[in-house]
């Protein structure tokens, strides 16, 4: 007799692929699910430190919580709705990340900064919901290249002294240097299958993966304060 599993009336054909397997329940991939927790609970404590001059930053803390909770309802039902949520939450970050550094660049205030943010993915949202799943990952790249691409125009007009380069970008490099080690070491071997024990739902990549990429995300927001307005 063929079991009947929770979110089997969900099921679509995704086209990303990690190690872990499917498990019969209401967590389909444990680790991959569990591990997603990270990036909520870095969010909260940047969200609770958002305080006086870095109020801004209450509402990336919010979009990290809102991206770990989906990534975790991603990899707990692996349905196409909870996939989208979690799209929704990488663009949340990367959009805010450019307008922090638009809004370091043109000076304007943080009500400007929040009507923008929320009107720009309140539309990100919509268009997610009506595009092939894969345009989520197109429209991440361009706003991650156009934030990388503003952030390099205003360091440059900062003009920053040889004495403060080490202090400033140390965090950056951090940030970086563990997403790199994620990204290659973790990523690409589980999703290739390189590296993949499908049964193990204790540890793997993938899981590893969210881990260090809520380390970077603390270390970005080390960064991004060092500006905040006095």
């Amino acid at each position: 007799m063929h079991m009947i599993c929770p979110w089997d009336f969900a099921k679509w054909n995704e086209t990303m692929t990690f190690c872990e397997e499917r498990v019969c329940g209401w967590i389909v991939q444990p680790f991959n699910s569990w591990t997603s927790w990270s990036v909520a609970i870095v969010g909260l404590i940047i969200f609770l430190q958002a305080k006086n001059s870095l109020k801004v930053f209450r509402s990336l803390g919010v979009a990290l919580i809102y991206l770990g909770v989906g990534t975790f309802a991603y990899h707990a039902t692996k349905t196409y709705p909870a996939g989208v949520i979690d799209s929704m939450g990488m663009l949340m970050v990367v959009t805010w990340a450019l307008l922090y550094s638009l809004q370091l660049l043109f000076k304007f205030s943080n009500k400007v900064f929040v009507f923008v943010y929320i009107a720009l993915n309140t539309v990100l949202t919509i268009y997610s919901f009506f595009e092939p799943f894969y345009a989520a990952t197109y429209l991440f790249l361009f706003f991650l290249t156009t934030a990388i691409f503003v952030e390099t125009i205003r360091i440059y007009k900062l003009k920053i002294s040889r004495d403060q380069v080490l202090k400033i970008f140390k965090p950056l490099v951090f940030c970086i240097f563990l997403l790199c080690v994620a990204f290659f070491v973790f990523w690409v071997p589980d999703s290739s299958g390189l590296v993949c024990d499908p049964k193990n739902h204790f540890i793997n990549g993938r899981g590893i993966w969210h881990l260090l990429d809520a380390l970077a995300m603390y270390f970005a927001y080390s960064y991004m304060k060092q500006f905040a307005t006095k």
